[in-house]
């Protein structure tokens, strides 16, 4: 019988991007960042947070910064600290590990916040996985066929799309695209086919957008090809409620294989 493995903070160490959503609140919460372990006890990064905004059928996308400490147990569950906090903030299991130099690194991990958003009400949980070490996001990071899936929440009716977007590698895309949408009575839905192109910015840390800003995304799986950290995944938040039916649209998408 294998021998369990025995965690310490150095395990968890390198940048980790996140997604997640909130559950049980008055209105949809979703949330995106980037996570920074040092493998000692710091914690650094920030979060996007998507919530409501002022006014009735607003969004707003709030940029909130994380610095802390950490500590992983022998078991691989942990709890992470606010600076000058004495509470744990987020408690977290590993989930997955790879061999690094020897070492056991982990590559993804789960939390929850203890506390409740305070504006939605909603509890927040996540999954965290860990970028290349090596390489560089840029536009080129996103290039080829890539298949996504999205599902609205909070509006008056239920809904669900996917696209296969096809991205340039220098600032340019385009999408075909199909809706799961309610047409005529409650119980009536139908398949809506549309199409979109435009641009795409990738910034340095894997975070970006599409469409002008309609669309905020973070880099949560990668590749190094040629020196650049290549997108096999990435978790996206739809900025705006979408107007149909009132949800807020959050997704995974993934890159077609070659």
């Amino acid at each position: 019988m294998e021998s369990q493995a025995m965690f310490t903070n150095f395990n968890l160490q390198g940048t980790y991007a996140f997604s997640g959503m909130g559950w049980g609140g008055q209105s949809p919460l979703s949330s995106i960042g980037l996570l920074t372990f040092d493998g000692r006890e710091k914690v650094t990064g920030f979060t996007w947070q998507n919530l409501p905004g002022d006014q009735f059928g607003e969004r707003k996308l709030l940029e909130l910064p994380v610095k802390g400490t950490y500590t992983v147990n022998e078991n691989g569950t942990g709890t992470m600290l606010p600076a000058e906090d004495t509470d744990p903030e987020m408690l977290l299991a590993i989930a997955k590990t790879n061999s690094l130099d020897g070492t056991e690194i982990v590559q993804e991990f789960s939390f929850v916040l203890r506390q409740l958003e305070p504006v939605t009400g909603n509890l927040f949980t996540a999954i965290a996985k860990r970028l290349p070490n090596d390489g560089e996001f840029n536009n080129a990071s996103l290039s080829g066929t890539y298949v996504g899936a999205a599902v609205g929440r909070g509006g008056q009716t239920p809904g669900a799309g996917f696209g296969i977007l096809t991205y340039d590698g220098n600032g340019g895309f385009s999408e075909s695209n199909v809706s799961n949408v309610q047409v005529g009575s409650f119980r009536e839905r139908a398949f809506v086919t549309g199409s979109d192109q435009g641009i795409y910015t990738v910034n340095g840390n894997g975070t970006g957008t599409v469409a002008g800003g309609g669309l905020v995304f973070v880099i949560t799986e990668a590749e190094v090809v040629n020196g650049i950290k290549r997108a096999l995944e990435y978790a996206f938040i739809v900025a705006e409620l979408v107007p149909t039916n009132g949800s807020h649209f959050t997704g995974i998408t993934k890159r077609r294989s070659d």
